[in-house]
């Protein structure tokens, strides 16, 4: 589809112009504030930080229907009416993320991701996309713009425990099937189980298809490792075993309170044998996450050649709802990635 990214912009400025004068009035909507693409991974990462996020789904009121990502706002055509109702629940959104900032302490972000097909595309110039940024332009409470940029289908392709069809607990009301026996989920029907599930926190995807950050809920959660395809998961505080059958565990004790680099190098390398090996998603994880943020920065070192700056740039960008052990982090900064290497040839 047209898009900011395909047009030139004294071009798409008058189109916008046009579309400004259907709508019989001013707007603020112009070349300058339209939105971004962003990838299915970050959308991904965007719903697990658990901040403001609002969804707002262009498609037609039968493929939303059919699934949708959760909690999206239906905005398949432009009436006075949907306009209203969609001004209404960003809102609400609005209100809740002041509540929950001020309970939690968090920065305050707006973050608005507008949904399509692949093949549709984000075209400002279309009456429905039109009204929908419009709408939210308006409310004068945004911070990030986005579009899923290669579309609903490919997002539900990798992620479709994050989709959901309308009515999902209403059309499901059978029992989950095959669940072990004494597990929680025997008192819900398959659709609350579908609804709820998609509502939990999933480690955050730092490497797309290739490296996860999480806590030890995370690598608990069998049926989280099966969703996301992770095979190995690499327990940094060597404390946290997981016993899955299908599932490859590494246990190593990273030690913040004492010189531990060379411990790191190797641990780097072995992650990126596993990876070059095809053993991949990986899941690196700990206790509370705290350490595995670190290792995730060593490791974008170790396999990117990147240095301690940008690699921890990438990772506090994505990975921004956890803290860094910060007595790990002053080993991260001075860490030379191959230094395990150096030391057993001297």
């Amino acid at each position: 589809g047209i898009n900011a990214e395909y047009m030139g912009t004294d071009i798409l400025t008058k189109m916008i112009q046009e579309e400004t004068k259907k709508a019989e009035g001013s707007s603020p909507v112009s070349a300058s504030n339209l939105p971004r693409a962003a990838g299915i991974t970050d959308i991904y990462n965007f719903l697990q930080d658990m901040r403001h996020i609002v969804l707002i789904d262009l498609r037609g009121d039968e493929e939303f229907a059919k699934s949708h990502i959760r909690e999206s706002f239906p905005f398949g055509v432009s009436s006075p009416e949907i306009v209203e109702q969609l001004r209404v629940f960003v809102r609400e959104k609005h209100e809740k993320a002041i509540t929950s900032e001020s309970k939690y302490k968090q920065k305050k972000i707006r973050r608005y991701i507008f949904v399509t097909s692949k093949a549709e595309g984000f075209v400002p110039t279309n009456s429905v996309h039109f009204a929908a940024l419009d709408a939210v332009l308006a409310e004068k409470e945004f911070d990030k713009l986005y579009f899923l940029r290669d579309g609903f289908e490919a997002f539900a392709a990798k992620y479709p425990f994050l989709c959901l069809e309308s009515n999902v607990i209403q059309n499901n009301p059978g029992k989950v099937e095959s669940i072990p026996e004494g597990d929680s989920r025997d008192i819900l029907t398959a659709g609350e189980d579908t609804y709820l599930y998609s509502f939990c926190k999933f480690p955050i995807e730092v490497l797309e298809n290739e490296l996860f950050v999480g806590d030890v809920f995370h690598a608990n959660n069998r049926r989280q490792l099966k969703d996301l395809k992770i095979i190995n998961i690499f327990d940094v505080s060597g404390n946290c075993k997981v016993e899955f059958p299908e599932v490859n565990y590494h246990g190593v004790e990273i030690d913040q309170e004492r010189d531990s680099l060379n411990e790191i190098d190797t641990l780097c390398a072995q992650i990126k044998a596993e990876v070059d090996a095809g053993n991949k998603p990986v899941l690196l994880y700990c206790k509370d996450g705290m350490k595995a943020v670190g290792i995730a920065i060593a490791y974008l070192m170790f396999s990117r050649k990147m240095d301690v700056n940008r690699a921890s740039l990438i990772i506090f960008s994505r990975v921004s709802n956890v803290e860094i052990n910060k007595k790990l982090y002053t080993q991260i900064l001075i860490y030379t990635p191959g230094c395990a290497a150096q030391f057993k040839k001297l």
